[in-house]
């Protein structure tokens, strides 16, 4: 589990360091900040606001930097 703020950057920074990261998964934003846990894409705020109204059974919408409890080390891995 992530639990200092230098280790949320240094983790968020390696996902985005796979090319396929640096875009929203949906739109092609840049640096998307979300991400569908279940889907395993990365969402900028505008899409993951799209995912969330499609309900949790279809997409588990979480952030990259508020939902710290969410991102365990085996999430940490999928990237």
């Amino acid at each position: 589990m992530v639990d200092s703020e230098s280790e949320k950057q240094r983790w968020s920074e390696a996902i985005w360091r796979v090319p396929s990261n640096r875009l929203c998964a949906d739109c092609s934003s840049s640096m998307p900040e979300w991400a569908s846990v279940n889907l395993c894409v990365l969402l900028c705020e505008k899409c993951a606001g799209a995912h969330r109204s499609l309900g949790q059974n279809v997409s588990k919408v979480r952030s990259l930097k508020l939902d710290e409890r969410v991102w365990t080390d085996d999430l940490i891995r999928v990237q």
